[in-house]
């Protein structure tokens, strides 16, 4: 796991012998989220390219490692900070990532999107030899990214989709 000490973002993160990150051409942001105001319902898009450099510290040893990330001022709003957590246990395949937004305005949260992920499209419909599984409402697994049923959700969503806090028995 390698973060990008400049935005947050995930450089890096190989497993089995393979690089599951696309590199970006550009600044990626490790978050996204929207703010709306309770009063207008205008809506407010950040990111983690929206504040100060994130302070990352590492902790732990053995075991497992612990990074942490903070993103202060986001917008430019004194108190607007994110904190993102990873556990990255030295065993195992799994790393566990949390994500805690500090909210002084009294605006509403209305999404996260939580860690944003590119992977390489090694996906069997264009040639390579992997599957997805796309845990939405049943779940399913996706071999073909040019499928309109697994493109990214807009927001606020109109009629029924399968997310959370709507259908979603595979969270």
């Amino acid at each position: 796991l390698t973060l990008d000490d400049r935005t947050g973002d995930l450089a890096s993160f190989r497993s089995g012998g393979r690089e599951w990150i696309q590199t970006p051409n550009r600044p990626r942001a490790l978050f996204h989220f929207v703010l709306r105001d309770k009063n207008t319902g205008a809506r407010r898009d950040l990111t983690a390219l929206d504040g100060a450099r994130p302070e990352i510290t590492v902790s732990g040893s053995g075991d497992a490692r612990c990074v942490s990330l903070v993103f202060r001022t986001l917008g430019g709003v004194t108190g607007l900070d994110a904190r993102v957590t990873a556990r990255c246990p030295e065993r195992g395949t799994m790393t566990y990532w949390r994500f805690a937004l500090e909210n002084p305005t009294g605006d509403l949260l209305d999404f996260v999107d939580f860690p944003v992920i590119v992977t390489p499209d090694r996906l069997r419909g264009s040639g390579g030899d992997e599957t997805l599984f796309w845990p939405g409402l049943d779940g399913a697994e996706v071999e073909d990214s040019s499928n309109p049923h697994y493109q990214p959700i807009e927001y606020p969503t109109h009629g029924i989709q399968g997310i959370y806090p709507g259908s979603c028995p595979m969270q």
